[in-house]
C-alpha cells in the first residue's frame, strides 16, 4: 500500500471520527512526504525541495485546525504523487 493510500485513509478516519488534526499533525503529515518548513509570519510555510511550487501554509494557533488545512495537504500530496511518478517514468 502506498503512503498516500496511507495518509488519505488516516485523514478520513481523523476527520469522520474525531476531527481533531493539530497543526503539528500536519507538519508530520508533510514532513514525511519530504517537505520543508520556515516560517512566515502567522503561519508556517511547507515547501518541497524538488518542486518548490508545491507550498503550503499552516497556522501556527494551538488546538484544532479547520477542516481546509487538511483537505489542502491531502489534495498538495496528490500533486506530488503525481510530480513523483511523471518524473519516475521518465
Amino acid at each position: 500500500m502506498d503512503l498516500l493510500v496511507i495518509a488519505i485513509f488516516l485523514a478520513l478516519v481523523a476527520a469522520f471520527v474525531i476531527r481533531a488534526w493539530k497543526a503539528r499533525d500536519v507538519e508530520r503529515l508533510y514532513r514525511g512526504f519530504g517537505f520543508e518548513q520556515r516560517r512566515g509570519g502567522a503561519h508556517m510555510v511547507y515547501f518541497h525541495p524538488h518542486f518548490p511550487d508545491l507550498m503550503a501554509t499552516v497556522t501556527h494557533a494551538s488546538g484544532l485546525l479547520p477542516t481546509g488545512y487538511i483537505t489542502d495537504a491531502l489534495d498538495l500530496l496528490n500533486l506530488l504523487e503525481g510530480r513523483q511518478a511523471s518524473e519516475e517514468g521518465k
